[in-house]
């Protein structure tokens, strides 16, 4: 019995100390991934809401941009927030990063580009981008509206944040159409 008992107390004290040794593997694995990243792994994935051939989507990024795109089109349409637009907002926007991902490491590999005088004329040229087209369309009239454009262009450019973000996200919004177009000629050209 004596025996037993000493075995028993022997066998806990080995258990403690390997449940110790484990708890500070953790803590020292955890502090290393702090140190190395400025925050630990699992509040990196907490944050990740998807990936896209390797790229993370972080969710303040993805929320910010979905935010924009649902402004802009409470802006068109002329009236509130409503469940239908935030949630073609945020389709429309994971269908543009999945496009714009996979498009740019496509078109970086073989050098495609949009250069600023092609981009220009997307925006401002005799036949704008569908894009800029749908945008700054009248919705009273269904006419293309110079002005508006000319005026939005302004309002990023004089240092109105909120204007700007959605400016440069529409211009991205652009340049992609123009890369994946581009993209599409070379593979049909080439077939």
């Amino acid at each position: 019995n004596y025996e037993n008992m000493g075995l028993m107390g022997n066998l806990r004290n080995r258990a403690g100390l390997v449940i110790l040794v484990i708890g500070l593997a953790i803590v020292a694995f955890l502090l290393g991934d702090i140190i190395q990243s400025g925050m630990p792994l699992w509040a990196q994935k907490q944050n990740e809401i998807g990936n896209i051939n390797g790229t993370t989507i972080d969710y303040q990024d993805f929320n910010a941009q979905v935010e924009q795109t649902s402004l802009m089109y409470q802006q068109q349409m002329g009236g509130v927030e409503t469940p239908q637009i935030k949630n073609f907002a945020v389709q429309q926007v994971w269908n543009q990063l999945v496009t714009s991902t996979l498009i740019k490491s496509e078109v970086e590999k073989i050098g495609i580009t949009v250069g600023k005088k092609e981009l220009n004329d997307l925006v401002a040229g005799p036949n704008p981008s569908p894009q800029i087209m749908q945008t700054f369309t009248n919705p009273q009239t269904g006419q293309f509206d110079r002005q508006y454009l000319a005026q939005v262009i302004n309002e990023a450019k004089g240092g109105n944040v909120q204007i700007a973000q959605q400016w440069e996200a529409l211009l991205d919004q652009v340049r992609t159409q123009r890369l994946s177009e581009k993209y599409a000629n070379l593979v049909s050209n080439a077939v």
